[in-house]
């Protein structure tokens, strides 16, 4: 692993935004932050997790039948980086396209007794 992080533990974990969720249900949007110490000649990092969605859409990205996605909660430095390099990294940049991922989350949220869900 390139930041090394699996050479130690994290010294702090901080909930910095948290939304929705109650004692039985998991939040609806998270902002974590990951204080890992110094690890060998590596110096101390702070790893951010951004987690949920928001309800609103966006009506300039949609699916494959048309409907609006929704606004994902991103790290701001996404926007800039999809301005810049003019690329849609809705799936966090790991899907060639918009399309693809989102016939992947069509299929991940059907139930498992929905004969589509293999297809």
């Amino acid at each position: 692993m390139a930041l090394k992080l699996d050479q130690s533990q994290p010294t702090s974990v901080e909930a910095i935004m948290q939304e929705g969720g109650s004692d039985e249900r998991f939040p609806l949007r998270n902002v974590i932050c990951w204080n890992y110490p110094a690890r060998g000649k590596q110096p101390p990092v702070k790893v951010y997790w951004y987690d949920g969605y928001f309800d609103k859409t966006d009506p300039t990205k949609t699916d494959d039948e048309g409907n609006p996605l929704r606004v994902q909660n991103r790290p701001p430095i996404v926007a800039e980086l999809e301005k810049k390099y003019n690329r849609d990294l809705k799936a966090g940049g790991t899907c060639s396209s918009a399309t693809r991922a989102s016939s992947l989350w069509r299929v991940c949220r059907q139930p498992a007794n929905d004969s589509r869900a293999s297809a």
